[in-house]
C-alpha cells in the first residue's frame, strides 16, 4: 500500500516564556516492511536543532522552543509499506537481543503478568503460535477501555486494573513474554483505520524475536498481526524509548496539547 501521512502536534502555552527542547521520534525509516518514498518535518516557534540516530535506529529529531505561545510540529511523507504477516527480518538495530529480554520499570512483571505467562504452560513460547495465544491471553486479561491508565502505568498495574489501551497491552505482552524467555520490544507507529478517508490514530504494538522467523509484530489490542496499513517510526524496550515526543523543558508552562493525524492510501 502507498499511504500519505501527516502528523500534527500542536502545544499552546498558558503561561508566558516557556524554554526547552523536544525530543521527537515521528519520522519511519525504511525497513523489511516498508519504503519510506520522501518524508519532511518541520516546525513552527520552534527551531530543529540535531539529528541523529539512536540505539534502535530510531530516526530522533531534536527542536528547540522559542518563546513563541505555540509549537507547532508537523511530520509528514509517503510510505510504501507491505503485508508481511508481522514478519521483519533478524536483526536490524545495534542493540543485543539480551537487552530485550530484561525488564525495565514499565514492564517489570509482578504476580498478574505471571499468570497471563502461565496460561501458556506446557507451550513452546518460541512457537508463533504460542505469541499469538499470549496476545489473546493479554487482551483477555486487559480489556481496552480508555480512561484508566496513563504513560506510565507499568504492565502490572494495568493488569491489576484489568483495564487499559494499546500502550498497556503492548507493555503486558512485552512483560510475559521475557518472563517466557522471548526477546520482546515495543513499536510506536501510525495505522490507518478502515471507514473515513484519511482516518487514523497513533498506535502500539509489541514484536517479539522468534527462532526462523526473527522480530515478528503482534497488535494485541487489535488481535492481529501489522500488515499493510501499519507504518513503524519508533522501537524501544518500552514506550518510554519510542514515545513520539519527549518534552525536557527548562521553564515550564501550562500547555494544551493538540494531536491530528490523517493517514490516505
Amino acid at each position: 500500500m502507498l499511504l500519505r501521512v501527516e502528523y500534527r502536534i500542536i502545544y499552546r502555552y498558558r503561561s508566558a516564556n516557556p524554554s526547552g527542547v523536544y525530543e521527537l521520534r515521528v519520522t519511519p525509516t525504511s525497513s523489511a516492511v516498508q519504503t519510506v518514498r520522501h518524508w519532511g518535518i518541520s516546525v513552527s516557534g520552534g527551531l530543529i536543532q540535531a539529528r541523529h540516530k539512536d540505539q534502535f535506529r530510531n530516526q530522533v529529531e531534536l527542536a528547540a522552543l522559542s518563546s513563541a505561545p505555540e509549537l507547532e510540529i508537523v511530520s509528514e511523507g509517503l510510505v510504501e509499506t507491505r503485508d508481511t504477516a508481522g514478519i521483519l527480518e533478524e536483526s536490524d538495530g545495534l542493540a543485543p537481543l539480551w537487552m530485550f529480554r530484561r525488564p525495565t520499570g514499565l514492564t517489570s512483571p509482578g504476580d498478574r503478568v505471571g499468570a497471563i505467562a502461565g496460561s501458556l504452560s506446557g507451550r513452546d513460547p518460541n512457537d508463533s503460535g504460542a505469541m499469538h495465544a499470549l496476545s489473546a491471553a493479554v487482551r483477555e486479561a486487559i480489556a481496552y477501555e480508555k480512561g484508566h491508565t496513563g504513560v506510565g502505568t507499568t504492565a502490572e498495574q494495568a493488569a491489576a486494573i484489568g483495564k487499559g489501551v494499546c500502550q498497556d497491552h503492548t507493555h503486558a505482552f512485552i512483560s510475559a513474554a521475557r518472563l517466557l524467555g522471548v526477546p520482546a520490544r515495543y513499536v510506536s507507529g501510525y495505522m490507518q483505520l478502515a471507514g473515513e478517508e484519511g482516518a487514523a490514530e497513533t498506535h502500539a504494538w509489541a514484536e517479539a524475536h522468534l527462532p526462523g522467523l526473527g522480530w515478528t509484530g503482534f497488535d494485541v489490542s487489535n488481535g492481529v498481526s501489522p500488515d499493510g496499513k501499519y507504518v513503524r517510526v519508533a522501537t524501544g524496550r518500552d514506550y518510554s524509548e519510542a514515545a513520539p515526543v519527549k518534552v525536557f523543558l527548562r521553564r515550564p508552562g501550562d500547555a494544551e496539547m493538540v494531536v491530528v493525524l490523517k493517514v490516505e492510501g
